[in-house]
């Protein structure tokens, strides 16, 4: 089972008025070092478990899906070390960057540290137009409301009146809940 680590990660899945699949990871709410206790296997299980979830959602397939990343203004060093270890990070991107059939129509980051804001904008030159367009990081989580429907994001979802209480998705697998 994948509960445990699904409960520890605290991810959220819901669908957007667009149609897209919204996948919510909320970082000001994770327990970092509960996070580093979860051997890379179970870690790992976790996200190909959620990646099977992407390409078989038929509404991901035809709408695509948006990530939204509240980054809790996280100190540059737990940032660097404490997130995602870094072989669970090197075999996650081997298994989804340019591999995964999945369209990633946005990713926003709310709550960015100015250490993120930086990474990014040493990045964006070596990013395509299209890639740049779809990373935003947003002051105010409030227009997540106009973007995605009020309805869609988590209740408890930082700076927003969301009014999602139940990840509908993961609770049809019994998992997050």
């Amino acid at each position: 089972s994948i509960e445990k680590e699904w409960e520890t990660w605290g991810m959220k899945v819901s669908h957007d008025k667009a149609g897209r699949l919204v996948w919510w990871l909320d970082l000001s709410r994770v327990d970092l070092d509960e996070v580093q206790k979860i051997p890379s296997d179970k870690s790992l299980r976790l996200f190909v478990w959620f990646s099977h979830l992407l390409m078989f959602d038929s509404r991901a397939q035809e709408h695509g899906c948006v990530f939204i990343q509240n980054m809790g203004k996280i100190p540059f060093w737990n940032g660097m070390t404490h997130l995602v270890p870094p072989r669970l990070a090197q075999k996650v991107q081997s298994l989804t960057v340019g591999v995964m059939p999945i369209r990633m129509k946005h990713i926003y980051a709310c709550e960015s540290p100015k250490w993120t804001q930086v990474l990014l904008g040493i990045m964006k030159p070596f990013l395509s137009q299209t890639v740049k367009d779809r990373i935003v990081c947003i002051e105010n989580p409030k227009i997540l409301e106009d973007i995605l429907g009020q309805d869609c994001i988590p209740s408890n979802f930082v700076g927003t009146d969301g009014t999602m209480e139940k990840d509908d998705v993961f609770s049809a697998h019994s998992i997050g809940h």
